[in-house]
C-alpha cells in the first residue's frame, strides 16, 4: 500500500511539471526580428495584399517592445500572437499576404527576400488565421536591406 501511495504522489508531482500548452497549436503570427545594426528600433509591422501590383495595407500592429541593437527579439508569442483579419486581404482580392515595416529611423518599406528584390509573401490559408509554424516569420534588419522569410 505504501508503494501505491508513493507512486500516486510521484505521478501527481510529474504531471504538475508538464507544460499543458506545449502541444497546443497557436493561431496567428509569431515574429522573430534579427537586428544586425547598431541601432535600437521601435515601429510597427503592416500586413496587406497587392491590388493592381500596389501594396494595400489592411492591418498593422505596433512592436510590443524595442528591437535592440545587434540582438534577436521575439514578439507576439504563444497566446498573444498577432491575428490580423485575413478576409480584408482576400477581399482585395489577393491570394497572398505581404508585409511592410515602419521603423523609428524613418525606414518605411516592403519586406523582401534576402539578397533579392522579390517581396516576401505567404499564401493565405483557408482558415481564419495562420496556424502553428505557418505563422512564424523571421525578419532581418540590416543597414542595407530588411528581409523576411517564413518557417514553412
Amino acid at each position: 500500500m505504501k508503494n501505491i501511495k508513493l507512486l500516486f504522489v510521484a505521478i501527481l508531482f510529474v504531471s504538475c511539471l508538464i507544460d499543458e500548452d506545449e502541444d497546443v497549436i497557436r493561431d496567428g503570427f509569431k515574429i522573430t526580428y534579427f537586428n544586425d545594426t547598431n541601432q535600437t528600433y521601435t515601429g510597427k509591422i503592416i500586413i496587406g495584399g497587392l491590388e493592381n501590383n500596389l501594396f494595400v495595407a489592411t492591418d498593422s500592429i505596433n512592436f510590443d517592445r524595442e528591437i535592440e541593437a545587434n540582438r534577436q527579439t521575439i514578439m507576439y508569442m504563444d497566446k498573444d500572437r498577432w491575428k490580423p483579419d485575413l478576409d480584408k486581404i482576400r477581399n482585395l482580392p489577393s491570394a497572398r499576404c505581404y508585409f511592410k515595416i515602419q521603423l523609428s529611423d524613418t525606414r518605411n518599406q516592403l519586406i523582401t527576400r534576402y539578397n533579392s528584390s522579390e517581396l516576401t509573401s505567404l499564401q493565405i490559408p483557408n482558415t481564419t488565421h495562420f496556424r502553428g509554424d505557418f505563422g512564424r516569420i523571421f525578419i532581418s534588419i540590416r543597414n542595407d536591406q530588411i528581409s523576411g522569410r517564413a518557417v514553412q
